[in-house]
């Protein structure tokens, strides 16, 4: 059971620690036969989530918005705040360390929505942090966490700099210094963030969370919950890089995401569930009755859950960077989440040997300026320049890249943020006019035709695909054993892929991702549906397997599914709805069913032989 535990009520008073609740409820667990987890998750005062706030005397150090008015969360970096905050934590994992009815505490520092929103989710989060105690924080952070001198920092902002006591909390208007603030609020929730799990790893070592610090991944219906998937297959090899490059909130060899955005029925539910599934996270909440769930919803939803936990993809051969929002219908990362091929979503956080998969698909835009939140604005691609060195090792190994024209583009921005062109010796690659252009693929591509707007790519190398005119579409530059792709075209809605609407299209195998795949020999080695767009993977738990699948498309439809099975098997047992899906064997592990995939209902199918 988690128990929400306000900081005002175990610190009414500056100083001052009153434990009678957590108290209360760890004797009512007790003789209740329960395991309790406390949550504290300080979020803006009056927020609406409750008692969870913070409480009114920590606000002696507001933060302050860019017309000078005070907010409702204390400035991330006031002394005062962060002296009672961590100070209270440190008493709290003390004082209930050895209670036997606690499995674990799971605390926050701040989410990075709520110390930067004026209130809860109501005014735009880029009116904070303007108070004395960020600017200083940001400054030192441009110093000491980014290697900024005044010089850069002035060609940053545009203008002169004589010190850093100069150096201002940027305006959301000024479009490259807002960029790489949104990376320093991200970093500073961080930073609290491990503050927190150190006091309780070295109070509580035995209850601190298995995925600290922090309260879980928020809805892990999102996207990006398969980049903790990726942090956890690679965890011993990301060890080795400094941590500020690898850092993720909740990353860790084990983790897990409490949906508790998502509504509480079993069908606002159910994608949530899925993902979990999908990128086997190691725990799974289930919300309180007063979030309207349904007991037999969540007898449901556990029992899934608990089957299932576990069981795991194979590794995938593509890997994908791009924007990870479930609205941004542009996005690679909507396309390949939902391909017969297995694909790992990374974000800029992920630093091992990329040479593991076949293909990877770096953004056509790798700079985002969106005054969102903490966690999905800033640059989706390092701004190191040994990370593309590491990329580069990779491709000499076989990987292959694929670059869109407006792919990490030098002079784009004052202070050189990527590298790739450089490093990867790509500073001669031209473009030709972008205009309306017909594509025929040829048969190593899977055949079809493709029209839109795209440029000629202007470069040495092995041309792949030409337009009906003959101008260079795809151009492969081997490096090492793998080799560069330059691609002519890009995801906007005009180009070659045009607007996916991923509630109507069918099928996405007329898309440019498959088409490369295909050509790079790329197959599905566990699913074949002909590409239909939905989210669908087979899962392999010890001597089980599982097909499960999930639907955004508007409307219901049925599809004949083919699966790679390890054992035979003669039908398949949906957990989700009880009903018996008659399996079929083509041969070579290979077996077929029809099934029917309706809107946002996910299907979870355990593979078994007739008489079990």
């Amino acid at each position: 059971m988690r128990a929400n535990i306000p900081w005002e009520d175990v610190e009414p008073e500056p100083g001052r620690y009153d434990w009678r609740i957590p108290a209360d409820m760890l004797h009512f667990a007790e003789q209740e036969g329960l395991s309790i987890l406390f949550w504290m998750f300080p979020t803006t005062r009056g927020s609406g989530l409750g008692d969870g706030g913070v409480p009114w005397w920590s606000l002696k150090e507001p933060a302050i918005d860019r017309d000078g008015n005070k907010g409702f969360f204390p400035t991330l970096w006031s002394p005062f705040y962060r002296q009672h905050y961590f100070g209270m934590i440190d008493e709290f994992t003390k004082k209930f360390s050895h209670a036997p009815a606690l499995d674990r505490f799971v605390l926050d520092f701040g989410n990075s929505d709520f110390p930067y929103g004026y209130y809860y989710y109501v005014n735009p989060p880029h009116l904070f942090d303007y108070s004395r105690y960020e600017r200083e924080a940001f400054a030192k952070y441009l110093r000491q966490e980014s290697d900024y001198d005044l010089e850069k920092t002035s060609r940053l902002f545009g203008r002169e700099f004589n010190s850093w006591e100069d150096i201002p909390v940027p305006l959301v208007e000024e479009k490259e210094p807002w960029r790489i603030y949104l990376n320093f609020r991200r970093w500073s929730v961080q930073i609290g963030m491990e503050k927190v799990a150190d006091i309780c790893a070295r109070n509580a070592p035995e209850k601190t969370a298995p995925d600290p610090p922090g309260h879980g991944l928020g809805s892990i219906a999102d996207l990006n919950a398969s980049w903790y998937d990726v942090k956890k297959r690679h965890w011993c090899e990301e060890q080795k890089f400094d941590k500020k490059y690898t850092r993720l909130h909740n990353a860790g060899p084990q983790w897990g995401g409490e949906p508790w955005q998502v509504g509480g029925s079993y069908k606002e539910y159910d994608d949530a569930l899925f993902g979990s599934l999908r990128y086997n996270a190691d725990y799974f909440g289930i919300p309180a009755p007063d979030i309207a769930c349904d007991a037999e919803g969540i007898a449901r939803i556990g029992f899934i859950r608990r089957t299932i936990m576990g069981a795991s993809r194979r590794p995938a051969k593509i890997a994908v960077i791009d924007n990870t929002a479930w609205n941004v219908f542009q996005s690679y990362c909507q396309v390949a989440s939902r391909m017969d091929q297995e694909a790992d979503l990374l974000c800029s956080q992920h630093r091992f040997d990329f040479s593991c998969y076949k293909l990877l698909v770096l953004p056509n835009d790798e700079l985002l300026s969106s005054v969102g939140t903490v966690t999905t604005a800033g640059s989706l691609l390092p701004t190191d320049e040994h990370w593309y060195r590491l990329v580069r090792e990779s491709v000499e190994n076989g990987l292959t890249i694929l670059v869109y024209p407006k792919t990490c583009l030098i002079g784009r921005t004052p202070v050189q943020m990527t590298f790739l062109r450089q490093v990867m010796e790509l500073e001669d690659v031209r473009f030709g006019e972008r205009k309306k252009r017909i594509l025929h693929y040829p048969v190593e591509f899977g055949g079809g035709e493709t029209g839109g707007q795209a440029v000629s790519v202007l470069a040495d190398g092995e041309v792949l695909l030409r337009d009906e005119a003959g101008d260079p579409m795809l151009v492969k530059r081997q490096f090492g054993k793998g080799a560069i792709l330059l691609a002519g075209w890009d995801n906007g809605e005009d180009s070659f892929d045009g607007r996916r609407n991923y509630f109507e299209q069918q099928r996405i195998g007329d898309h440019s991702l498959v088409k490369i795949a295909c050509y790079l020999n790329i197959d599905s080695r566990d699913v074949k549906s002909d590409q239909l767009n939905i989210y669908k993977s087979l899962l392999s738990q010890k001597d089980k397997q599982y097909f499960i699948a999930y639907s955004h498309l508007k409307s219901p439809v049925e599809q004949y599914f083919k699966v790679k099975l390890r054992n035979p098997a003669h039908q398949a047992f949906d957990l989700a709805t009880g009903d018996v899906v008659p399996v079929k064997s083509l041969g070579e592990g290979w077996y077929g069913f029809s099934l029917v995939i309706e809107p946002r209902k996910g299907r979870y199918l355990c593979f078994i032989k007739a008489e079990s």
